[in-house]
């Protein structure tokens, strides 16, 4: 087999060519301008694995969040499993990795999770609503009335000890940061590198892509979707989608059981 590393439209291209295919296997995005320069990070050590990750205070200034410390990175914890993967442990945290290659995972894009991974539940919560059986028996929100109270739910989740998964006021608090409304400013340079209001807020974000289970990835480099604490159904939730035309979409509907991204809010 020979192998041969190529740029291509602004990322590397690992082109894998054997007697039966000359089509790439993979594609490798160039990360180095995944961080604002300009900007000064934090940086948190998940006492889990002792992984790094930078962390950006942003401050939209709201009255029930005037400021908040948030991963500038997508979540990344957890024991890699396969696409085809039909044995689950409730006893980890288990993450896909684009293309079941760890370098997504490793370089900037982090796990993709299913919906019960990421809020911290059994498997068996993506196909029917918290607490309703022996097998998912505790409601994420118990005593919910109207659909706006989910936007201020914490969530521990996949997270560390006193970090929650990323919750709908949050989002909506950082979106009031990009007055564009396009997403320019929270999106990682890799991604909008030619305008200038790329990523000014140094939140980073990626087009990870997603897995579409059970039998594919798909749209890295068009889409980042992160997951939000919120159940639309039994098996559907609502989460924020990014695409690469540029548009934002909050409470956007996915079953529970694709794999979306996570970021950590630090509790406060």
């Amino acid at each position: 087999m020979n192998v041969w590393y190529i740029c291509q439209d602004g990322f590397y291209v690992l082109l894998v060519l054997s007697s039966s295919s000359a089509e790439p296997s993979s594609s490798y995005f160039n990360m180095d301008s995944l961080y604002n320069s300009e900007t000064s990070y934090g940086e948190f050590t998940d006492p889990r694995d002792g992984q790094k990750y930078r962390t950006i205070v942003e401050k939209p200034g709201w009255v029930k969040i005037p400021e908040f410390e948030v991963f500038a990175q997508n979540l990344n914890y957890g024991v890699q499993i396969k696409l085809d993967a039909t044995e689950f442990d409730d006893g980890k945290v288990e993450k896909y990795c684009y293309d079941d290659d760890p370098w997504y995972c490793d370089n900037g894009f982090g796990g993709l999770y299913s919906w019960s991974e990421a809020m911290g539940l059994p498997k068996a919560c993506d196909s029917v609503w918290t607490g309703t059986t022996p097998a998912c028996p505790d409601s994420i929100f118990p005593g919910w009335t109207y659909d706006h109270e989910w936007n201020g739910l914490i969530i521990q989740g996949a997270c560390p000890d006193g970090w929650h998964v990323m919750n709908g006021n949050e989002w909506m608090a950082l979106m009031s940061l990009d007055v564009t409304e396009t997403g320019y400013a929270i999106t990682s340079k890799v991604f909008a590198g030619r305008k200038s209001t790329a990523n000014g807020t140094g939140f980073s974000a990626v087009y990870g892509g997603m897995t579409k289970l059970p039998t594919q990835y798909e749209r890295i480099g068009e889409l980042g979707v992160y997951h939000l604490a919120f159940e639309y159904e039994a098996g559907r939730h609502k989460a924020v989608a990014l695409s690469n035309d540029f548009n934002i979409t909050y409470e956007d509907h996915h079953p529970k059981i694709d794999g979306l991204s996570v970021r950590c809010v630090k509790d406060y």
